[in-house]
């Protein structure tokens, strides 16, 4: 299954950050569905049964405090044609988790790809070039309690993320 362990927003910032879309950027393509709006700690691509059941055992006794996160700025990724929200501001609690999740990942034998962490919420795909910036700056603050492994499905109408398995901070 294409997997990854990640964040999921809650329904209200959801709904937020699709009507701030709708009213500050230009109409695209390929607009990201409001409910697969997440924030990844750690992309995994297609595991098997037995990676899943090692990384559920490496994530079994984790701890780790509540992590919180502004998404305040729009940002443009040319190579992967993305537009994001993202933060200005540190996020160092996210970080140290997106950090021991990949680790524990590892440690059960998934290999995670090693990249610099940016924390941030993928709005729409196939972007050819970087928008105007929006009129009103995004302002969302969030909160989690929770991280989840994500199952990536593909459906007639589009991808879902689909939450396979819960762990609390």
């Amino acid at each position: 299954m294409r997997s990854f362990i990640g964040l999921d927003l809650p329904s209200t910032i959801k709904i937020g950050i699709d009507q701030w879309r709708e009213k500050e950027l230009p109409k695209f393509v390929k607009p990201v569905s409001p409910a697969n709006f997440h924030i990844t700690l750690a992309f995994l691509g297609n595991i098997e049964p037995r990676d899943q059941e090692g990384i559920e055992s490496k994530l079994e006794d984790f701890t780790h405090k509540r992590c919180s996160i502004t998404l305040n700025s729009l940002g443009f990724w040319a190579k992967p044609k993305i537009l994001f929200l993202g933060s200005t501001q540190p996020h160092k609690g996210l970080t140290e988790l997106a950090r021991s999740v990949t680790s524990r990942c590892r440690q059960a034998g998934v290999p995670v790809e090693q990249r610099d962490y940016v924390p941030h919420v993928t709005i729409v795909r196939g972007v050819k070039n970087n928008p105007p910036c929006a009129l009103i700056k995004p302002e969302f603050e969030i909160s989690f309690d929770r991280f989840h492994l994500f199952e990536s499905v593909s459906t007639k109408g589009g991808i879902q993320y689909q939450i396979r398995r819960t762990w609390t901070l």
